[in-house]
């Protein structure tokens, strides 16, 4: 396609304007462009950020690829559907997708099993313990010190 607008060079900048709801597309050379002011956004981002960024496009669309073509027996949710509404349609969509939500679930939680969070009883226990501490390190009570180091060690060890 050639530059509406000096109509000679070809055409590889598109730039796409909505007002009111009407969309109108623009195709521009790159001289045209930069003369425009409409400069490349990526000519100042370091080509390390650049190439990280790729890499992880291209691992989402080899993932992507190999998600099998799964349906719910019992309300018709297929993978695609599932991945762009971010719902299940049912009870059974559970089993149904039990092997792409984990792996989902992992990506974005780092694991997925559920980890339950720590009791307020547990936080409030712990608070005071390193308070007792504080007040004991002050007072220069290194033997107090040291019996609730270790109660509040083995706190975190046991929750």
């Amino acid at each position: 396609m050639i530059c509406q607008r000096c109509q000679i060079n070809e055409a590889s900048v598109m730039i796409t304007q909505v007002i009111n709801g009407e969309r109108t597309d623009f195709h521009l050379c790159a001289e045209c462009a930069k003369e425009l002011g409409l400069n490349d956004p990526f000519s100042e981002v370091p080509s390390e950020l650049l190439q990280f960024i790729l890499t992880m496009l291209e691992e989402q669309e080899r993932e992507q690829e190999q998600i099998p073509d799964i349906t719910c027996e019992n309300c018709g949710l297929n993978i695609q559907t599932l991945f762009k509404k971010g719902m299940l349609g049912c009870i059974e969509c559970y089993p149904a997708f039990e092997e792409p939500l984990k792996r989902l679930l992992r990506r974005f939680h780092g694991t997925n099993r559920h980890l339950k969070p720590k009791s307020t009883s547990y936080s409030i226990k712990v608070k005071r313990l390193k308070d007792e501490l504080k007040i004991a390190l002050e007072r220069e009570d290194f033997e107090s010190a040291a019996r609730l180091r270790d109660k509040i060690n083995l706190f975190k060890k046991t929750d």
